[in-house]
């Protein structure tokens, strides 16, 4: 049964007609991984996508998550022991203090999308005004190009089974290092990645 946006009673009427512009989305089997690969890459595709990350941008305002007070920077990261770079996006209050640390995990079923795309900067900054030091990855995607990853050239096979868990690990030791003023025993990890 698909899911129907305007019967849901939980959503905000605003959030109702937003949701209801963007058409449904049907998963359906393919005969190989190349297939899937091609599919998700073409022209077509490519441009759904690029309506998406507009819709996404809408999302990103300084009156819905105002950056003021907070200090946003990019990270390079090289992950163990596979030895993929992996960027990551970290979200602070502008101070040295140490502080909890949120590791948020964007959306996208590690196939798509990027933690610098507008939703997730805007949801990461939400998160960080509440006193916590945000640190979102942007993972090699398995589908579509991602920071990082830019070229459009996605790996043939992912380089291990365990890609999540050892972006998990690689982004825990970064981010409970002493240098990032960021406490090791007051963190928690949260996201829209299944």
């Amino acid at each position: 049964m698909a899911y129907d946006v305007a019967a849901d009673p939980r959503l905000d009427p605003r959030l109702k007609a937003i949701l209801s512009a963007i058409p449904p989305f049907t998963a359906r089997d393919v005969d190989s991984r190349e297939t899937l690969l091609a599919e998700a890459n073409s022209a077509a595709a490519r441009q759904e996508a690029e309506r998406f990350r507009s819709f996404m941008e809408l999302c990103d305002t300084e009156e819905a998550a105002p950056s003021a007070g907070l200090r946003v920077r990019t990270e390079h990261v090289v992950s163990a022991p596979d030895d993929n770079t992996i960027n990551l996006q970290v979200i602070r209050p502008d101070t040295d203090e140490t502080l909890a640390c949120v590791y948020y995990i964007h959306g996208g079923g590690m196939t798509s999308l990027s933690c610098y795309d507008g939703m997730y900067r805007s949801w990461g900054r939400l998160i960080a005004a509440n006193g916590v030091a945000v640190v979102m990855v942007d993972f090699r995607n398995a589908l579509v190009a991602s920071s990082v990853c830019p070229s459009r050239k996605v790996r043939r096979r992912p380089r291990t089974t365990g890609s999540c868990s050892t972006c998990t690990a690689t982004v825990a030791r970064w981010a409970t290092g002493s240098r990032h003023s960021i406490s090791a025993s007051r963190a928690a990890a949260s996201g829209a990645s299944p």
